[in-house]
């Protein structure tokens, strides 16, 4: 394991190797205890990913899961479009390399929340004031659009042979809306 301070930065960085997979990156610390904790905690995340990874035998990023979930069964939904907004607005959030072993029931919750903030989109040109006049989104969408989505992403991951320690709560991450009662 390996804490140093590159000249062009504040911060220092670590770099380590775990079972052959290199993880580096900056530790957004100023001194040097504070980075070796955070190293420390970064070394659990490889652990617990890299065992994660050996289990399913592919890649966990999210990027990666819905590449393999798009190419098994999601392109062939009914509203395969959809899927694929969808994914892609998951990807973009959370970020390519995010990997699914990262996310925990407060992630999640921050997902949904981010989301719920979206308001509904209408085509053509509009002010500032005419955006921000625009309903949000109704509940219903929210779990449609992330919470479902992700949940699919976990249950694909584990058919793989992923195993997640901690996955999040999923009927605590959807918000209640008239359809949920009968989804269950």
């Amino acid at each position: 394991m390996s804490v140093y301070r590159d000249k062009r930065s504040p911060y220092y960085q670590f770099d380590f190797q775990h079972e052959g997979h290199r993880f580096h990156g900056s530790t957004k610390c100023t001194t040097r205890r504070d980075a070796e904790r955070f190293e420390a905690a970064e070394l659990e995340k490889a652990k617990a990913l890299v065992k994660a990874t050996r289990r399913a035998k592919a890649s966990l990023a999210i990027d990666d899961v819905a590449d393999r979930l798009w190419n098994d069964s999601a392109q062939y939904d009914s509203e395969p479009k959809a899927t694929e907004t969808n994914l892609a607005r998951l990807i973009e959030y959370f970020g390519k390399d995010k990997p699914l072993t990262e996310i925990d029931h407060k992630v999640a919750k921050d997902m949904v929340a981010w989301r719920r903030g979206h308001r509904v989109s209408r085509r053509g040109k509009r002010t500032k004031e005419e955006e921000q006049a625009l309903p949000l989104i109704s509940n219903a969408t929210v779990n449609r659009s992330t919470t479902k989505v992700l949940q699919r992403l976990f249950t694909f991951a584990k058919a793989e042979g992923a195993v997640f320690e901690s996955e999040p709560r999923w009927g605590t991450c959807s918000l209640p809306s008239p359809w949920s009662a009968c989804a269950n």
